[in-house]
């Protein structure tokens, strides 16, 4: 039970950190570049979003388990590569 509380919190804490990144990718897209990469966090949260209600609703079975991990695994990728993509993105100056 302990456990499950634990990684429901801790996955709510990486679902605000991409809900911030998409935030701050939404703000430099609208104030400066419109091609500022932000989709790939939506899939990131959603994704978090499908883990966390695994987790709460899992039988603690083979496939609760297996449907986390991709989750996961898809949110990491996700918020991943998109983090880079944005950070690529706003290292370049812009006059």
């Amino acid at each position: 039970m302990f456990a499950t509380i634990s990684a429901v919190l801790y996955l709510a804490g990486a679902f605000v950190l991409m809900l911030f990144m998409y935030l701050i990718a939404r703000f430099y897209r609208v104030k400066l570049d419109p091609d500022t990469p932000a989709y790939g966090f939506t899939v990131a949260m959603l994704a978090l979003i499908m883990a966390i209600t695994g987790a709460i609703i899992g039988d603690d079975g083979r496939g609760e388990r297996l449907f986390v991990d991709v989750a996961l695994f898809i949110a990491g990728i996700a918020g991943s590569w998109n983090s880079i993509s944005l950070y690529v993105r706003m290292k370049r100056v812009h006059k």
